[in-house]
């Protein structure tokens, strides 16, 4: 199954189809609001952040557009879905220290998008594993010792690894005029 199928189906209220849906994605879903909500709170609360990022994708289906893939949607929708859902408790998470991170807030005006364009310019300095650390760290909300357990790294080495982006980017950013 295509992410064409999943969304003309969705377009269409198949109940089917949004199964089929949860079944392929809502692991990746899960471990998305699970990486953003886990620690803050109870599996109670990051089953049901999940549950109403699918029924959101129900409810608004129509807007769905069958020529984008529908992995990159969901992953805004739940990394959105979870930051609601911590700002609703008036708790933060990582990137509420940063924003240079945050692509939905960069994207809001032209000025933003430059700053993005420089973050991802200067990402591009460094070394792939580099750059997906601090990819899963930034946008997936993966923890700390998980990614340096993937990798068989030292908790300190994952930690150093994103202090020296953020310092480079943060560097970038001022050369360009930005604080």
């Amino acid at each position: 199954m295509d992410d064409v199928y999943f969304i003309q189906g969705l377009k269409k209220k198949k109940e089917k189809v949004l199964r089929q849906v949860i079944d392929c994605y809502g692991g990746y879903v899960y471990t998305i609001v699970n990486n953003i909500l886990g620690d803050a709170m109870q599996p109670e609360d990051v089953e049901e952040t999940v549950s109403d990022i699918f029924w959101n994708l129900w409810r608004y289906a129509k807007q769905l557009d069958k020529h984008r893939p529908l992995k990159p949607y969901l992953v805004s929708i739940a990394r959105n879905a979870a930051r609601n859902k911590l700002r609703s408790y008036h708790l933060t998470s990582p990137l509420e220290d940063w924003d240079a991170g945050e692509e939905d807030i960069l994207c809001a005006n032209l000025e933003q998008k430059e700053q993005l364009a420089i973050v991802e310019n200067t990402l591009q300095e460094f070394s792939p594993l580099d750059r997906e650390i601090f990819l899963l760290y930034y946008y997936y909300y993966e923890k700390i010792h998980s990614i340096a357990e993937r990798y068989e790294l030292t908790d300190s080495k994952v930690k150093m690894t994103l202090h020296r982006i953020r310092k480079r980017c943060k560097q970038r950013l001022e050369e360009h005029g930005y604080e």
